[in-house]
């Protein structure tokens, strides 16, 4: 039996969240399938942890979109794209909405609402959660439109509910082009999103759905072939420590819970094999 193995320069981190211990770690020195006793692992510390307090019931006060410090991009504008009715044109002169307020006409707004094609809807979506760093002038049309081509009003802080109501609709697709103007819109937040976006880019989901999660790429740093130290110096962990056990081909690792909490990613070999623990 191979002999299991804990990840070592975690210390400091973990003094930072609970300071030093002296005490010992209890490790699983088991010969089960590594998929098999992932599963049973993590099925046990759900168990663990037991069903949740109750929370007392409180209003819900709206919170307001967060603003955005924008990546400045050349203006961009369709020369006849609202007289032409053309649904990819306007989409793409939308993005004035946000590359320069003062070249918006409102009208192209407008023009989306009249048409009745709810190919708009994403696109509007997609403006909407950048709301913060727009004019209410501008918010307002949006808002209506949204309303108007949804048959739903959810207000002036219902970006959430329109993007659930997009997500319950895989009828409505977006216009040709969105994929890469979806790259442009959230490389006003990380220039290297717009990798990710571009026409032809294969997905399994609907690009409609995608938002983006709060942090720019490669913004939560992953864990990359860490160090590892045997059970008996692991002295930092506590003996309730909650861990994930990977076991492959004879080689044995424990992954402390929170540890993985701040890298939410684990890359890694473990008995020759590569593997990504995602938490």
């Amino acid at each position: 039996m191979g002999r299991i193995k804990c990840f070592s320069e975690w210390q400091s981190v973990l003094y930072c969240w609970s300071g030093p211990t002296s005490s010992s770690i209890i490790c699983y020195m088991g010969t089960v399938s590594w998929r098999l006793f992932v599963v049973v692992l993590v099925a046990s510390i759900a168990i663990a942890c037991g069903q949740p307090e109750a929370i007392p019931t409180q209003t819900a006060t709206p919170t307001p979109p967060p603003t955005f410090t924008l990546t400045p991009r050349p203006t961009l504008i369709i020369k006849g794209a609202i007289e032409a009715d053309d649904p990819s044109a306007m989409m793409v002169s939308a993005l004035n909405f946000l590359l320069d307020p003062e070249a918006v006409d409102i009208s192209l707004i407008e023009k989306m609402g009249a048409s009745g094609n709810t190919s708009f809807i994403p696109v509007l979506v997609d403006l909407l959660f950048f709301q913060g760093s727009m004019p209410q002038e501008t918010i307002d049309p949006i808002i209506k439109v949204l309303a108007k081509l949804t048959g739903e009003d959810f207000g002036q802080f219902g970006w959430p509910d329109w993007f659930e109501w997009l997500g319950k609709h895989p009828e409505v697709k977006a216009p040709s082009g969105y994929a890469s103007w979806k790259g442009q819109i959230l490389s006003l937040i990380d220039p290297d999103f717009s990798l990710f976006f571009y026409d032809g880019v294969k997905a399994r989901i609907r690009l409609e759905e995608i938002a983006w999660g709060g942090v720019r790429k490669d913004g939560i740093p992953d864990l990359i072939d860490p160090p590892v130290v045997a059970p008996d110096q692991a002295t930092y962990l506590n003996p309730n420590d909650r861990i994930f056990g990977v076991s492959i081909n004879g080689e044995h690792r424990a992954y402390p819970l929170r540890i993985m909490n701040p890298h939410e990613m684990a890359n890694d070999i473990v008995g020759g094999e590569p593997i990504a623990l995602a938490y």
